[in-house]
């Protein structure tokens, strides 16, 4: 192909340098060449008309259809070819810059050998012909020097993974333009596309839903081997490349032959002053519960680089805990719109931060029983309180105050048997409806039991261990408020044991609600009333402790959804991690968050069924064998988690560190002692010195002279 059509208008060249055009006289389009008024391309078939987004931005074979284009993008000139994917194995022929001139009839070009290549390859966005024509018409009242150009392009390097070796032109290659027919121009045509080149996002949540990659730093240098100097007027290719690294954040600086040093390209973008990659991986440790110290550690085995624990710490405090609690500041807001206007049955319980009495911290957390919403929690550490023992009644309080003082209608209120919890209610709060948990009640009753059946007079009371338990649950279900009805159905129990069902008690005759009992004599441990084991039992049964206990023991109150929320909110907070009191009231706003998200998640369906499951459409069930339990037991299976709510609340902590929120939340780490020692803390020299003396006690050196 060759035009011979001469035009006195000035064009830009194709390594975004300008000329003057005037001499110019054809442009030579199918193959490399080493004549001066030429383009780059393939000494093979050319399929230069369909260039994908490298091609026409970065490439000089491609000039023809190249936009203008702000210098800053990278320049570099790889060469291609259809059968080989990687461009380091191929062999570049550098040639003069040349002045890239089209006609209207050029804007037909292209060969059917693009197509092929963009299907193989799958070019992302490629430039349209009617772009370029019309990018050609805005420089056309520009004059530039013709020399700018091709005087920096004496000398071509190219630039492979040692960033420096020279290539020489080749002075006896010529064109053949026999490769392009009519037919290829017009099937280039249509392939082109219009996508967009770069998406940057528009606001927060654009840069959480952006994919991330992790790419090798080898590929890296071959992919920057081929980058120019992105300096104004230079344009020449990069000798040394200096990678400084920000947490996960990588700056590559570009030093060209001119000695121009340069910011080529960073990893990530920027959310205010800070790495974006940087910012959402530190929200990530903390929402999906992990330890810094672990991911720190997996970074370091894969050699990638990370952030010190000292910037983590300083994410947690600038933007991560505020974007939480602004995040469940919005969750307490609409819990209160939900439940404002009901009567609530409130269930609480405490949960303390390590077993046995020496805990540092005790969180009590207040549920609507109805709902299985969570409304609030109070973490209390126990250099606030006199003990550990007393944690929980401080933070059971201050929970209760605060839910009362939003104005919440609390008419019944269910705890454990706390002692200090129980006075509290009695004397500060008589007008609510104190309720005991029948778990932790009939724990403390079956506990009593096997202690009983332990006695070698009482062991036939082993066999009725399950029965008297299950007997007190369907009473408290079944008394209607009542303790009348309480008492009588849970004192029947004593004439059922004796296989006695139907009596007669204060001139009224009474019988078992149950149906009749299949089975011979035999099979069933009956009860005698002289026996040690039915007295043992009359004791447990007709205590007066059980008695006085009646009337907060009719609502059928239960905290087994509590339990369940304890267990899985150390996944957020483990026992075996110890955490200052911001990362403990964070890491439980992150847990009842997802709890309250998860709330009413309904039985598993079999939905493909197989050999080892149900039938089709059949509620899933496992069975297991807890070694608590000592014995085979049912479990529902429920649809999975669900962690869709984790995008807000990181988007909210991005928007934080934005400046776009403020968030209210202020620090309380400052307003505790730093530590729960009970004295002074020595001087580390002293300390040292009396922990390798053989004496238990400082002694005076003169004394012992």
């Amino acid at each position: 192909m060759h035009i011979t059509k001469k035009r006195e208008t000035p064009r830009r060249c194709q390594c975004f340098k300008s000329v003057l055009v005037n001499e110019v006289t054809k442009v030579e389009v199918a193959t490399q060449t080493d004549e001066e008024e030429s383009t780059y391309s393939l000494s093979e078939k050319s399929y230069g008309f369909h260039a994908s987004y490298r091609d026409t931005y970065h490439d000089h074979d491609y000039s023809i259809f190249c936009p203008i284009v702000d210098p800053e993008l990278m320049k570099s000139t790889p060469s291609k070819n259809k059968t080989t994917k990687d461009i380091s194995d191929l062999e570049l022929t550098p040639i003069k810059c040349a002045v890239a001139q089209f006609d209207d009839d050029l804007a037909q070009a292209g060969t059917s050998a693009s197509q092929n290549l963009v299907s193989d390859e799958q070019r992302v966005v490629q430039m349209p012909i009617s772009d370029v024509a019309e990018t050609q018409s805005s420089i056309d009242d520009c004059i530039y020097p013709k020399n700018d150009c091709t005087e920096n392009m004496e000398t071509n390097e190219q630039i492979d993974t040692s960033f420096d070796v020279n290539t020489t032109l080749d002075e006896t290659y010529a064109p053949d333009f026999s490769a392009i027919s009519q037919t290829d121009l017009s099937q280039a045509e249509s392939s082109f596309t219009t996508d967009p080149l770069i998406v940057i996002p528009a606001n927060e949540s654009g840069f959480l839903e952006e994919r991330k990659f992790i790419v090798f730093e080898s590929c890296l240098d071959r992919l920057f081997g081929h980058i120019r100097c992105p300096n104004d007027q230079c344009f020449e290719q990069l000798i040394k490349l200096d990678k400084v690294t920000v947490g996960s954040l990588l700056k590559i600086y570009g030093t060209c032959k001119e000695k121009h040093h340069n910011l080529i390209w960073e990893s990530q973008p920027k959310i205010a002053n800070f790495a974006a990659g940087n910012v959402i991986i530190g929200a990530a440790i903390t929402c999906s519960g992990s330890s810094f110290t672990t991911v720190k550690e997996m970074m370091d085995l894969c050699k990638i680089p990370f952030f010190s624990k000292t910037t983590y710490h300083k994410y947690l405090k600038k933007f991560i805990y505020g974007g939480i609690d602004h995040s469940w500041l919005e969750e307490k807001n609409n819990l209160k719109s939900t439940l404002k206007s009901n009567s609530l049955f409130l269930v609480g319980d405490g949960q303390c931060d390590s077993p046995g009495f020496c805990a540092k911290y005790c969180t009590y957390t207040m549920m609507e029983l109805e709902s299985e919403l969570i409304i609030d929690f109070e973490t209390v550490q126990v250099s606030q309180t006199t003990s550990s023992v007393a944690m929980e009644k401080m933070a059971f309080q201050n929970c209760l105050d605060r839910i009362i003082q939003e104005k919440y209608d609390v008419q019944i209120l269910g705890t454990d048997r706390h002692v200090g919890i129980k006075k509290k209610m009695r004397e500060e709060y008589s007008h609510i409806c104190h309720q005991y948990d029948l778990w932790h009640y009939v724990k403390s009753l079956k506990k009593k039991l096997i202690e009983a059946s332990k006695r070698s007079t009482c062991k036939d009371l082993q066999f009725w261990i399950a029965a008297v338990v299950n007997h007190f649950y369907w009473c408290s279900r079944h008394s209607l408020g009542e303790t009348d009805i309480f008492w009588r159905t849970w004192t029947s129990l004593l004439y059922h044991v004796r296989n006695i069902h139907e009596w007669e008690e204060d001139g009224q005759k009474m019988c078992c609600q149950h149906t009749t009992i299949s089975g011979t004599d035999n099979q069933v441990q009956w009860l005698k009333k002289p026996s040690a084991a039915f007295t043992a039992l009359e004791d447990l049964v007709t205590s007066s402790q059980l008695k006085n206990d009646v009337p907060h023991l009719v609502l059928y109150c239960r905290t087994g959804a509590i339990e369940t929320f304890h267990s899985s909110v150390l996944k957020y907070r483990s026992k075996r991690l110890h955490y200052r009191m911001n990362s403990m009231e964070a890491r439980t706003k992150l847990a009842i968050l997802s709890h309250n998200h998860n709330v009413g998640r309904s039985q598993a369906i079999v939905h493909r069924p197989n050999k080892r499951t149900e039938e089709l459409g059949t509620k899933r069930t496992a069975l297991e064998h807890p070694r608590s339990r000592k014995k085979w037991i049912v479990r529902k299976i429920y649809d999975a988690v669900s962690h869709k709510h984790f995008s807000k609340i990181m988007c909210t902590i991005v928007s934080v560190a934005a400046g776009k929120i403020k968030p209210t939340w202020k620090s309380k780490d400052e307003l505790l002692p730093a530590n729960i020692a009970s004295s002074e803390r020595p001087l580390k020299k002293d300390a040292v010195s009396k922990h390798m003396s053989r004496f238990p006690l400082p002694v005076d050196e003169e004394s012992m002279s």
